[in-house]
């Protein structure tokens, strides 16, 4: 599971749950030798696991929109109000994403 800010053009503090195909990233355009860890997005993430060889776990982005990340030099710190005020609804996605993982895989009632 990757938890992260993740701009899709919705208002700031909206949350989101992707399951993304991990079969069209493995065959996706090697990623950059430079990384950047304030520059990469989770898809990103995803692609550079693949280059390094073959994934075989299930993955899920919980995800947060931003209100903006700052400039382009120094970024941002801390959260904005929005973003903060969406923390508590987060917390409940990630639970409830473990839950329905973990009863799927039968480890674990839902």
């Amino acid at each position: 599971m990757i938890v992260d800010a993740l701009s899709r053009g919705d208002a700031p503090g909206t949350l989101y749950t992707l399951e993304p195909d991990l079969d069209s990233l493995k065959d996706s355009p090697a990623v950059e030798a430079m990384i950047n860890p304030h520059g990469m997005d989770p898809m990103r993430v995803l692609q550079l696991a693949f280059s390094m060889g073959t994934v075989r776990a299930r993955a899920v982005v919980v995800g947060c929109e931003p209100k903006d990340f700052g400039d382009e030099l120094e970024g941002r710190m801390g959260l904005s109000d929005m973003v903060q005020s969406s923390i508590e609804g987060a917390v409940e996605m990630v639970e409830s994403v473990v839950r329905q993982i973990l009863a799927s895989s039968g480890m674990c009632p839902v």
